[in-house]
């Protein structure tokens, strides 16, 4: 009676699979750390296009893109409402950047915005802060504890202010 190759190489084969599964359970597969960052850059500028035209630019000096939403640290921002945007730290979802640390925000119409904490929201042209605030035109100063300023119709809706107005000659 003949062995058969067939046999012999079929016992083989499980007698090394079952070598390979026995060994793995003494000695633990490494594993791999998987990153959750999507994208790292710094000193990079951002256009934000539709087919027609830029709707808005941004600079950053670091960040990077994690499921979707881009952190950035030293940003800056500009677009047709907006006349310049900065902070220490500034988060973009997509619709809304939340900026935090030193917040400046100068409107195409000429009013600043000073404050520690805002968020704009793109689609409606919308500059917001629940964090005591400084607006100032001019020699125009407005102090309050919350803001909420529309760029699309000019007007600031602020709560707990103080005002303080200079008049010229002309009385305007």
């Amino acid at each position: 009676m003949a062995i058969r190759l067939e046999w012999v190489l079929l016992l083989a084969n499980v007698v090394l699979i079952a070598f390979v599964y026995l060994s793995h359970g003494s000695h633990p597969v490494p594993r791999i750390e998987s990153f959750d960052k999507e994208l790292a850059f710094s000193d990079t500028e951002f256009n934000e296009v539709n087919q027609d035209r830029i709707l808005s630019r941004g600079f950053a000096k670091e960040g990077e893109r994690k499921a979707g939403v881009l952190y950035l640290r030293a940003a800056r921002f500009r677009s047709d409402a907006i006349r310049h945007m900065q902070s220490d730290r500034a988060r973009d979802d997509g619709d809304t950047i939340y900026l935090n640390g030193n917040v400046v925000a100068i409107t195409q119409k000429g009013y600043r915005y000073v404050g520690t904490q805002a968020r704009y929201v793109k689609t409606d042209e919308l500059l917001q802060s629940d964090r005591p605030f400084t607006a100032t035109k001019d020699a125009h100063v407005l102090e309050g504890k919350r803001m909420r300023y529309s760029a699309k119709n000019g007007i600031l809706r602020a709560w707990r202010v103080h005002a303080y107005f200079s008049l010229d000659k002309e009385g305007s």
